[in-house]
């Protein structure tokens, strides 16, 4: 029997690739998301927003919804709970009223408990109403391969465009990858054997992880670029980002990625990936 999801987020980074991958597999997908390409008449398109109430008949025909849109607008902790928190609790209530069996949450590995980034806080306070519901919930690092989205997509403008690199420090802050095609597979395979899991979080990244310094270095070489750098203190570049949220002015790096990049977990688990027999293929 052919299997629909609803896919929120559905034209952004991971929501596309998601949505190709499962169509890929004979899969229905019910794509939610601000806008649609008109010329894919083949997929079914819902406008959603996570500030608007959304109609549980949307859902009437999906087994699975997989939660991947995240508002990154908002940067008081006000805004951001009403909007990504309150927005995201209203979605699973509409999707249980429409019938959906299943929900798949896209968290992050700044999801943690005592995390001190906001990002990480509100992807937190998301999943105790996922672990409620009895979903699943999949902590990605950054997601790469393909055309490169997201947090890694600035990072390649800073390493590709700036003459002088500001370091976050000296740029010894570990950081953890997953592969696009890899998180797919992931979520597909959970969708298919739900019972698999025997905790949650789900650490869905690659073990070997590379310093904030190397992953600049790398994406700067992939456009032939030698980079030179010049350590700063993170309150300092956290300050300026801040001053130019507060000007309304934004340049693809959030002073809340500072706090995400300074405050990690230091206990990631990779245990459930191993219980379930899967890996994640390293960034180079």
């Amino acid at each position: 029997m052919m299997k629909t999801f609803a896919v929120t987020g559905a034209n952004g980074y991971l929501g596309s690739a998601l949505c190709q991958f499962l169509k890929q597999r004979n899969c229905k997908v019910i794509s939610l998301q601000r806008s649609y390409n008109y010329k894919d008449l083949e997929e079914k398109h819902v406008f959603f927003s996570l500030k608007d109430f959304q109609n549980p008949e949307v859902f009437n025909k999906a087994e699975s919804l997989v939660h991947c849109a995240y508002d990154p607008i908002p940067v008081s902790w006000k805004a951001i709970s009403e909007i990504n928190v309150q927005g995201s609790i209203r979605l699973f209530q509409a999707a249980q009223a429409g019938g959906i069996k299943q929900i798949i949450y896209i968290s992050s590995i700044s999801a943690f408990d005592n995390c001190d980034s906001l990002y990480g806080k509100a992807k937190l306070a998301i999943e105790k109403e996922v672990a409620r519901l009895g979903g699943i919930i999949i902590r990605p690092g950054l997601i790469f391969g393909g055309q490169l989205g997201g947090f890694l997509a600035s990072l390649k403008s800073i390493a590709t465009h700036l003459p002088l690199i500001p370091l976050i420090g000296r740029g010894n802050q570990t950081l953890y990858f997953s592969h696009i095609e890899d998180l797919c597979g992931l979520i597909y395979k959970l969708s298919s054997t739900p019972n698999a899991i025997t905790r949650l979080p789900i650490t869905a990244v690659s073990q070997k992880g590379k310093t904030f310094k190397e992953i600049l270095i790398t994406l700067a070489y992939q456009e032939n670029k030698t980079p030179l750098f010049i350590p700063v203190p993170w309150k300092i570049i956290w300050m300026s980002l801040k001053i130019l949220e507060g000007a309304r002015i934004r340049i693809g790096f959030r002073s809340d990625s500072v706090i995400s990049l300074v405050h990690q977990n230091p206990h990631l688990d990779f245990n459930v990936l191993k219980e379930i027999n899967y890996s994640f293929r390293n960034f180079n």
